[in-house]
């Protein structure tokens, strides 16, 4: 994966909260309740993330330990994605619609039938489309609490940022070019006001 074995575009993050004491034990099992999960078409899910072993994405049991690389850990998240074309549903419908009126013979037929009709064709196309996979990178430095992600996709951000919430009980902040210069000038002990900084101007 890129972030491992070559270039790769990153988002940088830094973790807000000092990790706990009981971090080992607790992520274990958190990771386990958040490991990647196939679609589940009969709960009419679209969309499944969560976390693969960073070598292999069909790998959904990780562990802590197994992700630690010295200081690091690494992770693999897999986003699933499954999209019902609307028209091609409204057709099916339409069609489901039609063979239910005549079996009704011309009746009309009850809300709850339509309704449970509607889940029971959402199902089925469900069940025959192909996921979209997407599988992105995780490199935490522990020590540091400096978090890199394999993408710079907003969406693709936000879905990392909510899973390392609810996986980790921790939050981040994304580290833009304000927040790395900041970073650096506390890390060199320099006490220039990065506020105070204005633009020079250069002769030829």
């Amino acid at each position: 994966m890129g972030l491992i074995n070559g270039g790769a575009s990153y988002t940088r993050f830094m973790v807000n909260e000092e990790i706990p004491k009981d971090f080992h034990t607790v992520a274990t099992s958190r990771l386990e309740r958040f490991a990647f999960k196939e679609i589940n078409p009969k709960k009419h899910e679209e969309i499944s993330i969560g976390w693969v072993a960073y070598d292999n994405p069909t790998n959904a049991r990780v562990t802590i330990e197994k992700a630690f690389a010295g200081d690091y850990i690494v992770l693999g998240i897999r986003v699933d994605k499954k999209t019902i074309s609307s028209i091609l549903y409204k057709a099916e419908l339409s069609q489901a619609l039609r063979v239910l009126r005549q079996e009704l013979k011309g009746k009309k037929p009850t809300t709850q039938r339509v309704s449970e009709l509607r889940e029971e064709l959402r199902t089925k196309m469900l069940e025959a489309i192909a996921p979209q996979v997407a599988v992105y990178e995780m490199v935490w430095n522990f020590q540091s609490g400096t978090v890199f992600f394999s993408s710079q996709s907003r969406k693709a951000v936000d879905m990392f940022t909510e899973l390392f919430k609810d996986t980790f009980e921790l939050t981040l902040t994304e580290m833009d070019i304000v927040e790395l210069t900041e970073n650096y000038l506390e890390t060199e002990k320099n006490d220039v006001v990065f506020e105070d900084l204005y633009p020079s101007h250069f002769r030829d």
